[in-house]
């Protein structure tokens, strides 16, 4: 690619030289703040839409080509299942916000990302030789952005936010886990016994709409070899490797339907593989899993507590975004499940900027760690654990909580929790 400045010589952009060397000036600035450094996708994002816009080529800032530039996608991908580029530009557009709102950073060149488009408008303050007023786009740019199909992006939340089933058990059959566990489930748990305990749920249970149950689906997972079928694949074969879930996934899944019917609320249950970002613009959602389930791992990024993996082993560990996390909450999906003493997991509720919607989510980076954070949450005393410490009016903010459970013979023991956030 020819740098801006040799493509701004032969093209229409309507930055001079002296303009174009502040904005990208400006961009390494906020590239290096710490809203931006510790991301892979973001800087990669905001880099490209600026330098395009720069060197004239707005009008190419669409959904599917920079799907293809900046995340690899193949020309033909479905942009309606993959909603990278919308919730990194969303992400980006709240922390340029974010960034611009501090008052050291008010003198400085903006960069700002309006809501609906993906090209990028730039204003000079006052003190600074260049554009008075935000650089407005061309209008093949604006023509280009209109015709381009995404999904409407929300206003921004008020408040900032900074972004597993993977340990693998015997998968079973979706329909034949409901069966069992809802039955189970759905007569035998009580309702939530503190009145207290149910604020973790406030947002979920006040909704109107439908509530998503998103399940990790196993047999698509990235941790395992994609099932190939022919015309000749046997039915037992296809039965045995499509659509799988976790059994702990199932158990919490059964918990959830008990805990939701108690409260006359409606709910879908999806699995992640058959899930769209539509899906879940419709109402409040609930993802189970982590590294099995790429909702959970999108939605997680920008928390403060993420789960990541460790190179190419088959290490995941949450770590924070904000601070340093303990580096002993990770498990080695490898070793021998007979050895594994100690599970971790997360929960966050929050109010997503994306989709408008709350989402709760509960990850294990195991089996156990799932299940563990269900109960969590079901559990009136565990629940109340939730609110030790909190701070006044916690139950109208986002949270996080990072917990461990011990593991004994395949089986967790009652979830500590090791550290949370509010905000």
């Amino acid at each position: 690619m020819p740098s801006i400045d040799e493509a701004a010589k032969h093209s229409s952009s309507p930055f001079n030289e002296a303009e174009r060397e502040q904005v990208m000036e400006q961009m390494t600035a906020l590239l290096t703040s710490p809203l931006f450094r510790q991301s892979r996708r973001y800087p990669a994002f905001l880099r490209y839409v600026v330098e395009e816009t720069l060197r004239g080529a707005d009008g190419e800032l669409k959904e599917r080509t920079i799907g293809m530039e900046v995340f690899g996608r193949q020309p033909s991908y479905d942009t309606s299942l993959d909603p990278t580029v919308r919730l990194t530009a969303a992400e980006v557009r709240k922390r340029l916000t974010q960034y611009y709102k501090q008052p050291e950073h008010a003198d400085e060149v903006h960069i700002e990302l309006h809501p609906g488009s993906y090209v990028p408008a730039f204003s000079w303050p006052s003190g600074l030789p260049g554009n008075e007023t935000p650089a407005v786009s061309s209008a093949a740019a604006q023509k280009a952005a209109a015709e381009d199909h995404h999904v409407a992006e929300p206003a921004l939340s008020p408040a900032p936010r900074t972004r597993n089933a993977g340990y693998l058990g015997g998968g079973l059959l979706v329909g034949v886990l409901l069966l069992v566990t809802l039955a189970v489930f759905v007569w035998h748990r009580p309702a939530l016994g503190a009145a207290n305990a149910a604020d973790v749920w406030a947002p979920i249970r006040t909704s109107p709409n439908p509530i998503a149950l998103v399940l990790a689906d196993v047999s698509k997972s990235a941790l395992l070899p994609a099932a190939r079928e022919t015309a000749n694949t046997s039915v037992f074969v296809h039965i045995r490797d499509n659509r799988l879930v976790d059994f702990n996934d199932s158990v919490a899944l059964g918990k959830l339907a008990g805990t939701l019917g108690s409260w006359n609320r409606p709910y879908t249950t999806l699995l992640s593989s058959e899930t769209s970002f539509e899906d879940l613009q419709h109402g409040p959602a609930i993802l189970l899993g982590a590294v099995d389930n790429p909702w959970t791992m999108r939605f997680l990024e920008p928390l403060p507590y993420s789960v990541t993996r460790r190179g190419e082993s088959m290490t995941y560990a949450i770590t924070s975004n904000r601070k340093q996390a303990d580096p002993a909450w990770s498990i080695d999906l490898a070793q021998p499940f007979a050895s594994l003493q100690q599970d971790y997991g997360v929960v966050a509720r929050e109010m997503d900027t994306m989709t408008a919607k709350p989402v709760l989510i509960v990850a294990g980076l195991g089996q156990n760690g799932t299940t563990a954070g269900i109960q969590l949450l079901t559990d009136p005393a565990l629940a109340r654990s939730i609110m030790a410490n909190a701070p006044k009016g916690w139950a109208g903010r986002n949270l996080e909580i990072v917990f461990r459970t011990q593991i004994i013979d395949d089986r967790f023991g009652p979830p500590v929790i090791l550290a949370r956030e509010y905000w």
